[in-house]
């Protein structure tokens, strides 16, 4: 039966982690022997890690579904309408009971991500002594890896931990299937991230592959969740000397079909914007079917939508409008008709806003309500009517540094430093300067303020311990115009749920007496 489950493993991961590589190969003629003995073959082998991780856990369409609600949902500042994978924006318990769908599709794209740098690195230590150029190869797998192992430990706190690439030779060896120790993530995470930052080429900046930066970056955040505060400012503070990163304006910010600004510290790409893969959905998911009440779909309004998850009242009331620029730049309140279709109310004529009424307030979730346009893309969708985006995609930005650095002075209790850092993002909303005590409220409020609905909120709640209460507190909104139900997060949300379930189909191959279920979930 071992012997079974290890061929299984084996050809999950080998045609898993190999896919793009053995397609790249058929591309340029290589043998999986010459792809992994010299350093052009190994630059190759990069190549398709590169696409397996920016097509993202569903092939062939990165961010394209529930991945990415799953992802930027479910946190006190949204508000879940539907899509796929809505069980796990509103902790629905039938949904997340056995780890199914959503947990199950991101456990196996980042193992699969792991298993492809795991042979990266292998391969190219043999060849590093004769060929020290590929030390930076090796770095880009080594933050790979340690980036996937990442997510997954804040994601489902328990993981296995495994460095080797599956090979023939070793496939029938026993493995030591259990829980890696935070103590053992960490220390893997700290090795991978500090050879990266050493060995990565330093010579350009781009924001479309793995950098020196971006290593110190993720660096960072590592320490932040081990509270290594002084770790944190060393590489925070690094990052600050490269004089080619900086804040852009908040008209730059998310305008364009790339995103190479200076303060992009890492973003995914689209066929369009370098590696062979496919589009992105990212503007539908947030942007509703306003079509409905506006008589078509126009760039005016946004684009092609479907509109499954929006910001809240909460976050909105973080915002000053009146001073604070980013409530008008990152969100969109009003929606405009743009044609006079039947069934509109009498006198309605284009340009008009559109208003509550008794009519049309059953539409308020589906066809107008606010939403972020951080996604928005005006620029490659071929009309309003296509939902295939090749819009950069932001994944990290200098604005999070700067508040890894706020937080982390002010946990040192230098307010000074802590104040100079906040500011960066406050000032640049067109705030003016905060002269009081940074306070770890404040830093909440702003992480909110700058990064909200990119992905981050979900751990940064959970690593500052806050995840349950602001959750139960602010999570999904009162719909003030009818009877629906948009309070499931906060009143469905289980301590457990700081956690995701461990895919059973995982633990079935590993063995569930070496590797049981998470607390809460069935076993």
């Amino acid at each position: 039966m071992r012997k079974i489950c290890n061929l299984m493993i084996f050809a999950v991961l080998f045609f898993t982690g190999c896919k793009d590589q053995l397609l790249e190969e058929s591309k340029t003629n290589l043998t999986l022997v010459e792809l992994y003995s010299t350093p052009q073959g190994l630059q190759k082998a990069m190549t398709g890690l590169y696409i397996l991780e920016q097509r993202g856990p569903r092939d062939g369409a990165w961010w394209d579904g529930a991945e990415v609600l799953s992802i930027i949902g479910g946190t006190d500042i949204t508000v879940a309408n539907g899509g796929p994978g809505n069980g796990y924006r509103t902790y629905d318990p039938i949904e997340m009971q056995n780890g199914g769908g959503v947990a199950a599709t991101i456990w196996k794209y980042h193992y699969s991500v792991i298993g492809k740098a795991n042979e990266i690195i292998f391969y190219g230590e043999k060849m590093a002594a004769e060929h020290p150029e590929v030390k930076s190869i090796i770095a880009e797998a080594r933050y790979f890896r340690a980036h996937s192992y990442f997510w997954l430990f804040r994601k489902y706190d328990r993981i296995w931990l495994n460095t080797a690439p599956t090979t023939p030779e070793n496939v029938n060896q026993p493995r030591d299937y259990r829980p890696a120790t935070p103590a053992e993530v960490y220390a893997l995470l700290n090795s991978d991230l500090d050879y990266s930052i050493e060995n990565i080429n330093k010579d350009a900046r781009d924001p479309g592959k793995v950098t020196e930066v971006l290593a110190r970056h993720i660096r960072a955040d590592v320490a932040m969740w081990q509270q290594d505060w002084s770790e944190a400012i060393t590489q925070t503070e690094a990052i600050f000397k490269h004089t080619d990163y900086a804040l852009v304006s908040l008209d730059r910010l998310f305008t364009g079909a790339r995103l190479d600004h200076s303060e992009a510290l890492y973003v995914l790409r689209s066929a369009k914007g370098g590696y062979d893969v496919s589009t992105n959905r990212m503007q539908s998911h947030f942007i509703p079917w306003y079509d409905k009440v506006c008589g078509e779909r126009s760039y005016t309004n946004g684009g092609w939508g479907w509109g499954w998850l929006y910001p809240n009242d909460y976050l909105f009331s973080l915002y000053d409008p009146a001073k604070d620029q980013r409530y008008a730049k990152f969100y969109k309140t009003e929606y405009v008709v743009t044609k006079v279709v039947p069934g509109m109310p009498p006198g309605t004529q284009v340009g008009d806003v559109v208003k509550v009424t008794e009519a049309n307030k059953s539409l308020y979730y589906t066809a107008f309500h606010p939403t972020t346009t951080k996604f928005v893309d005006t620029w490659t969708v071929s009309s309003p009517d296509d939902g295939w985006s090749y819009k950069d995609f932001m994944v990290y930005r200098l604005a999070q540094t700067y508040l890894f650095a706020a937080e982390a002075y002010m946990r040192s209790g230098d307010n000074v430093n802590a104040l100079k850092y906040y500011n960066k993002t406050w000032e640049r909303a067109g705030n003016t300067a905060f002269a009081g005590t940074v306070s770890e409220q404040l830093i909440m409020d702003e992480q909110a303020r700058e990064l909200g609905l990119e992905g981050h909120r979900w751990f940064f709640l959970k690593r500052i311990g806050k995840l349950l209460s602001q959750v139960r507190l602010h999570a999904g909104e009162e719909n003030p115009y009818t009877a629906e139900n948009y309070l499931l997060p906060r009143t469905n949300i289980k301590d457990h749920n700081v956690r995701w379930p461990i895919p059973n189909s995982e633990l079935n191959v590993m063995g569930k007496e070496h590797f049981p279920q998470n607390p809460g979930y069935n076993p």
